[in-house]
């Protein structure tokens, strides 16, 4: 554990990490967004191994994307998707983003996450690999990818232009019905 500033931190180390996961809450606040723009994207990515994994979760949903989830979501995978090639997005209440610079390392295929596991179960484990069968439905990451690459016109997340803030503002907002999207700016 190092009292520090994660974003400093990771400013000044280059590969030095094979994961790297990123546990905080959405950026609800200008100090969070910080942590999911491009310019952070792209220190990790030099703190990582070649190999190496990005790894971090936001609010998100199994099945259905309303307009203001699906374009805050948008914000963040295209800002992602701007420094890293290869990334994944696991559909679920709690959506966690996986990124990469190597293809194959990421997968959402339950028979290669099955094999994967599998080397590591012990008779003993209460859950075993095949958990993937039931959790990793190939369907939900397709429809959820069909309906990012219809949000490709949303601008990236930068440090100088928040619009992943903006956008989860909206989208609380909209929980909330407190109508401050009067004020916001629609696109961002």
């Amino acid at each position: 554990i190092l009292p520090t500033d994660g974003r400093r931190y990771v400013k000044s180390v280059r590969s030095a990490y094979d994961l790297i996961f990123v546990n905080l809450s959405d950026p609800s606040t200008a100090m969070l967004n910080r942590y999911y723009t491009v310019e952070f994207f792209a220190e990790v990515s030099r703190a990582l191994k070649p190999e190496g994994i990005f790894v971090f979760s936001l609010t998100g949903s199994q099945v259905y994307l309303g307009a203001e989830l699906a374009e805050y979501v948008a914000s963040i995978y295209y800002s992602l998707m701007s420094v890293f090639p290869h990334v994944l997005v696991c559909p679920e209440e709690q959506s966690f983003f996986y990124a990469t610079h190597v293809a194959g390392v990421l997968s959402d295929d339950p028979d290669v996450l099955i094999q994967r596991r599998s080397k590591y179960d012990q008779p003993t484990d209460i859950v075993s690999s095949v958990i993937y069968r039931s959790y990793v439905l190939p369907e939900r990451f397709e429809l959820l990818k069909k309906r990012l690459e219809g949000l490709n016109h949303i601008p990236p997340n930068r440090d100088l232009h928040p619009t992943s803030f903006l956008h989860y503002t909206t989208f609380t907002e909209k929980l909330s019905n407190f109508r401050l999207s009067h004020w916001l700016p629609r696109r961002a």
